[in-house]
């Protein structure tokens, strides 16, 4: 580096100060640096105070002149101060360098991701756990992605999603659980077997397309139905009804008729008709009457509703009561009663809903297609209704004739 001399200056004995003439000290000279008098000494500078005026650290020793020729010497103190600011880069950015430097970055935190932006810095990636990445937007968590699973979660969804697919036995899930990820309400997808799952865990609902052979509903822990080489049965022998006495089928079509069960194995105390039940059998069958339900009346007209041929159930009780059969004690008799239920809320029809952006143009919610409205399930109020098992009665009739007609062809 050269030394600096230009223009003169005018020293004073005893002074301190230096002035200048056709000098810039301000933009050539630094504290610290020698400065090399007319007098042939070699003097500190202590202070640059202007372009024309520079302080000494001890005063002048030379005789007083002006216009004189002098010069400002570089000294190694400058390339002390650059390597002790050099070095204190370096260690400034030590962490950088043994850190981020190495993709080793920190933690970070749902408001403060480890990896953000700089002008969003509550949108970013963070370590949530172990071998857990998340991804949080505006400070709110919305993705995890785990060893086995990635779940994802939005602010106004009252549930968020998570998939599972597991090396270890080939399963996976698609899950629907709370937004704090810490109880599931259903999943479906592929279980170990490779059979399709859809379960719903807080109504005990699941629904098994096997991998091998036949498909199944169930309710808890009981299978329900079965699906399997062309038949629907009950997942348990003979513990399921089809339809309530408030529940009820308006018409079964079949191409033959039902197939009950009358195997002597399965019956015990097998006896003729007394005969009280054959009187009573009697006297019902004089009931027989043509009749028109109420409600088809109500929809139809009199003149539309169609004409049923039977028997009134609380009559056919009033006939076992009056000789002295309990009505409850036969199988063909029926009572049913039903508490009342609430109503339960259906889901409304949603319109197209178009995707939200931000100002540049970022999907911020996908767009959202219309879905068709669920329907609830209406109110229902306590009651109860009387039936008959024509099946059983006819032969419960048909008993009481042939004891008629036997007795007819001895007379």
């Amino acid at each position: 580096m050269t030394w600096y001399s230009n223009g003169t200056v005018t020293v004073t004995n005893g002074q301190r100060a230096i002035t200048g003439a056709a000098t810039d000290f301000v933009s050539n000279v630094l504290s610290g640096q020698a400065f090399v008098g007319p007098d042939g000494r070699t003097y500190e500078i202590e202070q640059i105070v202007s372009a024309t005026q520079l302080l000494l650290r001890k005063p002048y020793m030379g005789g007083t002149a002006g216009a004189q020729d002098y010069a400002v010497l570089p000294t190694q103190s400058l390339m002390k101060d650059l390597a002790d600011q050099a070095a204190g880069l370096i260690a400034s950015f030590a962490n950088v360098r043994d850190g981020v430097g190495q993709g080793l970055f920190p933690d970070g935190s749902v408001a403060a991701p480890a990896m953000r932006f700089a002008a969003d810095q509550d949108t970013g990636f963070y370590r949530k756990t172990s071998n857990a990445v998340g991804f949080s937007s505006g400070g709110v968590d919305k993705v995890e992605l785990g060893a086995v699973m990635a779940s994802f979660a939005h602010p106004d969804l009252r549930s968020a999603l998570d998939l599972i697919g597991r090396d270890g036995d080939g399963a996976c899930l698609v899950r629907i659980i709370n937004p704090q990820r810490t109880v599931v309400k259903g999943y479906w997808g592929l279980d170990a077997t490779g059979s399709v799952l859809l379960v719903s865990e807080g109504a005990s609902c699941k629904f098994v397309a096997a991998a091998g052979s036949g498909h199944y509903f169930s309710i808890g822990a009981a299978t329900a139905a079965v699906l399997d080489g062309g038949a629907l049965y009950p997942g348990t022998d003979n513990s399921l009804a089809v339809g309530g006495g408030g529940n009820r089928w308006s018409v079964v079509y079949s191409a033959t008729g039902a197939i009950q069960t009358s195997d002597a194995r399965l019956k015990v105390n097998v006896r003729e008709l007394s005969a009280a039940e054959i009187a009573a059998a009697r006297e019902i069958a004089q009931a027989i009457r043509i009749y028109q339900f109420t409600d088809a009346v109500a929809e139809k007209g009199e003149d539309g509703a169609r004409l049923h041929v039977g028997v009134i159930a609380q009559h056919v009780g009033d006939v076992l009561t009056s000789h002295g059969l309990d009505p409850a004690h036969y199988g063909f008799w029926c009572h049913d009663s039903w508490d009342a239920r609430a109503a339960v809320a259906g889901t409304p029809a949603q319109e197209d809903r178009p995707a939200v952006t931000d100002a540049e143009g970022h999907v911020l919610v996908p767009a959202q297609p219309a879905t068709a409205a669920i329907p609830g399930v209406p109110a229902r109020a306590a009651g109860d209704r009387y039936a008959i098992r024509y099946d059983e009665l006819v032969m419960f009739i048909a008993a009481a004739q042939e004891q008629r007609l036997a007795a007819l062809e001895a007379a």
